[in-house]
């Protein structure tokens, strides 16, 4: 009788948390395609308010939430970015 009210409980959890998953896809974030730089994107880093991709044509900034990118490669002598870091204001590639 135990593992019946047991195996009770857990339908009714698994059915309560099935529906509060399903039910309202409109609270999930949804991925929104942008002008972003169209190459592959092997690291990001926020600095204050600007995301920045690092890529394998260099880096690459935002600042307006991904609706235009703009390629920043000042001082990089390679352009294959797999990490970045940042400290402060300061970027490292």
């Amino acid at each position: 009788m135990k593992g019946v009210k047991l195996m009770k409980h857990f339908v009714r959890v698994f059915l309560l948390t099935a529906a509060i998953l399903y039910s309202n896809n409109s609270s999930f974030a949804q991925w929104v395609q942008t002008n972003g730089p169209k190459v592959t994107v092997q690291t990001l880093a926020i600095v204050g308010k600007n995301l920045f991709a690092g890529t394998n044509n260099g880096v690459f900034v935002t600042t307006n939430s991904g609706t235009t990118w703009t390629q920043v490669n000042t001082g990089l002598a390679d352009t294959g970015v797999s990490a970045l870091a940042s400290i402060g204001t300061n970027l490292f590639a």
